[in-house]
């Protein structure tokens, strides 16, 4: 798998050229966390480990054990 994670306010959109590229070799998954426009607000308080919960919880709700990743600003803390 290999997971695209946008900064804050930003959208997987911006990821759209890359998904079609990797798709060719992984299943790619473009994750809008917390903040980001159609998902859930950030929590309160804002921790890069909160953030990074999200993740992993959302990892397993789609049975991703291990994952290459990409993130833009605060997509890649």
């Amino acid at each position: 798998a290999f997971l695209l994670l946008p900064g804050t306010n930003q959208t997987h959109d911006l990821f759209r050229r890359q998904i079609e590229a990797l798709a060719r070799r992984f299943r790619v998954i473009a994750i809008e966390p917390p903040g980001c426009p159609g998902s859930a607000p950030l929590p309160d308080p804002v921790t890069v480990e909160r953030l990074a919960e999200s993740i992993a919880a959302t990892m397993d709700a789609l049975g991703i054990a291990r994952a290459h990743g990409y993130g833009i600003h605060l997509g890649n803390k």
